[in-house]
């Protein structure tokens, strides 16, 4: 159960960043915002990675 919760957040987050790339791209943000979400978003998902622990887990099983 916490193995799908974590994924399901790191998912999440993976999108979230997707998107404040997006913005930045479409110039709807500056690079000092998207460098704070991308920090911000990173420290999170590294942090549900370490949670996952020793599982199978591979980035690549993410479906965005």
């Amino acid at each position: 159960m916490k193995k799908r919760k974590a994924l399901t957040q790191i998912t999440e987050y993976v999108k979230k960043l997707c998107n404040a790339r997006n913005l930045l791209v479409n110039e709807k943000n500056d690079v000092e915002d998207y460098y704070l979400m991308m920090s911000d978003y990173n420290s999170v998902i590294n942090k549900l990675e370490k949670q996952l622990g020793d599982t199978n887990f591979e980035k690549e099983t993410l479906k965005i």
